[in-house]
């Protein structure tokens, strides 16, 4: 039997993460594993989370059940940014492509994906791109799945334009008050300015003090 590789890791390391987010100890989760009747003792949870106990694909659905999420948030890593090698991958790959992978969006890289070989011409290309999203997500082609896509897509869209508000509003206020320490750099440099000149003024008093001093001093001198 293999070792626990790389998906693996990445299994163990998201229920960890999502049991704890949802604050369930191990004796919680396992009794809800128990209510989905795919039971797995509390210890068994520590010995998965250690990555020192294998997980079936029936034990990763209902933990992806039991966890409130996709069987992908449990093999894929948690953030879209850097790379991975997942489990037979020969080489690392984008997480963020992996997500679109996992999720039936688009292929993997060529040098990433042995069923490509042999595919030279863009429209072979496309026609192997058309093909993986068929058997990747069928049910992606079913109009009510379509429609809920398209509802997660105005959500999306609609956050994206909240963010892009917000971030407006944001540097407007940034730009206040740059603009307001702006005036406040100018009247304190020009303060400091002042006192320059202010020293530079009483630095030629003490001058002109000593020369009235020094010829004070000369005529008290005798004749």
């Amino acid at each position: 039997m293999n070792d626990i590789d790389e998906t693996g890791k990445t299994v163990a390391a998201n229920v960890r993460r999502l049991r704890a987010q949802r604050g369930l100890t191990t004796q919680q989760l396992a009794e809800r594993l128990e209510g989905l009747g795919r039971p797995i003792l509390a210890n068994a949870i520590t010995k998965i989370e250690q990555g020192r106990r294998r997980v079936d694909v029936d034990d990763l659905m209902a933990l992806a059940i039991a966890l409130g999420v996709t069987p992908n948030a449990l093999l894929l890593p948690h953030e879209a940014r850097g790379e991975h090698q997942p489990t037979a991958m020969p080489e690392p790959v984008t997480q963020g492509v992996l997500w679109f992978w996992a999720n039936g969006t688009m292929t993997l890289p060529s040098s990433a994906d042995p069923t490509v070989e042999g595919v030279e011409s863009g429209e072979e290309a496309e026609q192997h791109q058309a093909e993986f999203r068929s058997q990747a997500a069928p049910q992606a082609v079913h109009p009510a799945a379509l429609f809920a896509h398209l509802v997660d897509l105005k959500a999306a869209v609609d956050a994206g334009v909240e963010m892009v508000r917000s971030t407006r509003a944001l540097a407007s206020t940034v730009a206040g008050v740059a603009a307001k320490n702006a005036d406040i750099w100018t009247a304190v440099a020009d303060g400091m300015k002042e006192v320059g000149e202010g020293d530079r003024q009483l630095e030629e008093l003490r001058v002109q003090l000593a020369a009235l001093k020094e010829k004070a001093a000369e005529a008290e001198q005798p004749r």
